[in-house]
Parts: structure tokens; sequence; C-alpha cells
């Protein structure tokens, strides 16, 4: 499923707050995990010693989620990603999805 432009303008911001992820550049924008954001990689990384339904939990719990398929209500009260625009959203979800 590709995320909407809300789910992303919002949810990048959080990540951004959380020190997972930096923002260089306005158009085009690039976003750079940071060494926190890093060690949730080795969470996320594949590994066939176990199931995507134990990788998903141990992400959720990395991220401080509440488990799949639980519901989350977003938190918007950071606002969205500055300069994150709706053209670029849809351009970058096309260029990545004929890939």
């Amino acid at each position: 499923m590709v995320p909407t432009y809300d789910e992303l303008s919002f949810g990048l911001m959080r990540l951004v707050a959380a020190g997972l992820i930096v923002v260089h550049g306005q158009q085009p924008m690039t976003l750079i995990a940071t060494e926190r954001g890093m060690t949730l990689e080795s969470v996320a990384a594949y590994s066939p010693n176990r199931s995507r339904a134990e990788a998903l939990e141990q992400m959720a719990n990395a991220f401080g989620a509440p488990p799949y398929p639980a519901h989350e209500l977003e938190d918007r009260s950071l606002g969205r990603l500055p300069n994150l625009t709706h053209r670029e959203v849809d351009e970058t979800t096309r260029a990545y999805a004929s890939e």
C-alpha cells in the first residue's frame, strides 16, 4: 500500500522529531537516516531465522508503536514536514512504482 500525502507529510515529521532522519535540500528533498535511525535498520533487516510477523513486531517495538494490526491515532501535533509538496510525493511514488 502506498502511503498518502497526509501520512507522509505528518509521519516524516515524526521521524525527524524522533531523531531518526534528517532532511537536506528542498526541491528535491533528500531524507537521510541518522546513526540512531540506522540502528533500526538491523531490526527491520531480513533474516531467514524469523517470520515477517516477528520482524513487524520487533519494528513496532523499536518505534514504540502498537502491534499490528492495532489502530494507532496519528499524532499530527508536530505539523507537516516543511516543503514536502503533493507533486514531489506523486513523482517519487511513480518513480519507485515503475522499478
